[in-house]
C-alpha cells in the first residue's frame, strides 16, 4: 500500500481551495470564506515556518486541526481526494533539479510573497524579470 502523502501546507492549500458547498457539507461551516481567511491569516504563516524547522510537529498540528474542523472520520476521505488532486497535478508538471540553497531561497520568497506553492513563486520571479525589475 502506498505511503500517505504528508499533512503539510500544500494539504492545507488543497483544503482552502475546496468549494463552499464542499466545506459546508464536510466541515459544517456556515461561512466558508471567513474560515479560509482566518486559516490563511492565523494558521498558515506559523505552519509555513514549521514546515522547514519541524515537519513532524507540523504534521501533528495539521492532523489535529483537520480532525477538529472536519472530524476524524473525514481524514481518510480528505487524504484520498488530496492524493487524487496531486496525481492530476503531477501529470501536468515537470520535475527540475535545484540545489538545496536555491530551494531554501525559493521557500523564503514563497513565504514572503505569500504564494501557494513554489510554482507560483517561480512564475512571480519570471514576471519580475519580464518587467525588468
Amino acid at each position: 500500500m502506498p505511503k500517505a502523502l504528508p499533512l503539510d501546507c500544500q494539504f492545507i492549500e488543497f483544503l482552502l481551495s475546496r468549494s463552499d458547498p464542499f466545506l459546508i457539507r464536510y466541515a459544517s461551516l456556515t461561512h466558508a470564506q471567513n474560515w479560509r481567511t482566518r486559516v490563511r491569516k492565523q494558521h498558515l504563516p506559523h505552519w509555513q515556518e514549521l514546515e522547514f524547522h519541524d515537519p513532524d510537529a507540523l504534521e501533528a498540528q495539521i492532523n489535529e486541526f483537520v480532525v477538529l474542523t472536519f472530524g476524524s472520520g473525514r481524514l481518510p476521505m480528505l487524504r484520498r481526494r488530496y492524493a487524487t488532486e496531486r496525481h492530476r497535478q503531477s501529470k501536468s508538471t515537470q520535475a527540475i533539479e535545484l540545489d538545496s540553497d536555491l530551494i531554501q531561497r525559493l521557500q523564503q520568497l514563497k513565504t514572503e510573497q505569500q504564494h501557494r506553492n513554489l510554482s507560483d513563486t517561480v512564475r512571480w520571479l519570471t514576471e519580475q524579470l519580464d518587467r525588468g525589475e
